[in-house]
């Protein structure tokens, strides 16, 4: 299957700014390493900085209704 093809079937979500603001921090940290590490790792390490802000987010966000249940009741 023509790697074109696999693009179009796929749907990119759109990013929020805050994940634009990473990937661009990231982009430039990965450009100054160079190609040391291989495409492999650096798409590894993109996809586990992904991970950790998604879930920071959602520990953050549930914490915080937590905290506003408590100081409601």
């Amino acid at each position: 299957m023509p790697e074109s093809n696999l693009e179009e079937q796929i749907p990119v979500p759109e990013l929020s700014e805050n994940q634009k603001y990473v990937n661009e921090k990231v982009a430039s940290l990965l450009d100054q390493i160079g190609d040391e590490y291989g495409e492999s790792l650096t798409q590894q390490l993109v996809q586990r900085l992904d991970g950790t802000v998604t879930d920071f987010h959602e520990e953050v966000t549930n914490m915080l209704s937590e905290l506003k249940e408590r100081t409601v009741s």
